[in-house]
């Protein structure tokens, strides 16, 4: 027979759904982002070390969908995400493994820099299937 082989990062998110006994979606919030802790950097990225850059990868892919969750919180494509619920995006938390871990429908404390103005967001997670 066939085996499929999967990195396990891509399997924790359902496993912990299915342990919490819940139905298979994941935590979805509507963005496109370039971890700031990476090597290398792009030229054009904000003077930060660390957080989640808003960012689209190409010309027709928003930062920020539209309509999305990040969008009805206000963020916006050039923001940086610096901290959710506290703990700090950086090479040892990224947000996708933050995201992972917490519950669609929750309402969390974003903080962002915009430009050189630091504020906190309140973001309702949305939900995607699985």
């Amino acid at each position: 027979g066939h085996q499929a082989v999967a990195p396990i990062w891509h399997v924790l998110p359902a496993l912990r759904v299915v342990l919490r006994g819940t139905d298979l979606v994941r935590t979805t919030v509507g963005l496109r982002y370039f971890d700031l802790s990476r090597r290398p950097r792009p030229s054009d990225a904000p003077d930060v070390d660390y957080g989640a850059w808003l960012v689209s990868p190409d010309a027709q892919t928003p930062a920020v969908t539209p309509r999305s969750p990040a969008a009805k919180a206000g963020l916006r494509a050039g923001d940086v995400i610096l901290e959710i619920q506290g703990t700090t995006l950086d090479q040892r938390t990224s947000l996708n493994a933050l995201l992972q871990d917490l519950t669609p429908g929750t309402t969390v404390r974003v903080r962002i820099r915009r430009g050189t103005d630091e504020q906190t967001l309140e973001l309702t997670l949305g939900a995607a299937r699985v």
